[in-house]
């Protein structure tokens, strides 16, 4: 053993999932809280919107990119109102393509308000009902 690792290493390598499988089991298992962590937590701009493509929520970082303070101040407003009228017909075929079920991804730089000029790489991913019907998206904006 090295004089660096803590003396339960080996413990803590067997108390660990044996599986992918068995830890998407154990994230399952934190339900919301995990959730909520991931959203509160992500150093990318993490969102959610309505299927029709309406911000519901952004996570602290998204807020703090584009100058607000509180999800309440940007909840309502349509994700592609965001982005700069010529990357506009980009955003909403990426919409439309997550809307069917399909995850998209596009680039483009902010164009809201004040928010630096910063180029983006957006995946837009389909959150489904138990009915199978697309529900809502997940937006994840990546700064590159």
């Amino acid at each position: 053993m090295s004089d660096i690792e803590p003396p339960d290493v080996q413990s803590r390598w067997q108390s660990a999932p044996s599986s992918p499988q068995g830890a998407l089991d154990r994230i399952r298992r934190f339900g919301p809280s995990f959730t909520l962590a991931f959203f509160q937590n992500s150093p990318d701009s993490v969102s959610l919107l309505s299927a029709g493509g309406v911000i519901e929520y952004m996570n602290p970082n998204g807020l703090a990119i584009l100058g607000f303070d509180r999800s309440d101040e940007i909840a309502g407003l349509s994700w592609s109102a965001l982005w700069p009228a010529e990357t506009r017909t980009k955003v909403l075929a990426a919409l439309s393509q997550a809307k069917s079920g399909v995850p998209a991804r596009y680039e483009s730089t902010l164009g809201y308000l004040n928010a630096p000029e910063t180029r983006c790489a957006i995946t837009l991913s389909p959150l489904m009902a138990p009915d199978g019907h697309v529900d809502a998206l997940l937006a994840v904006v990546r700064n590159q």
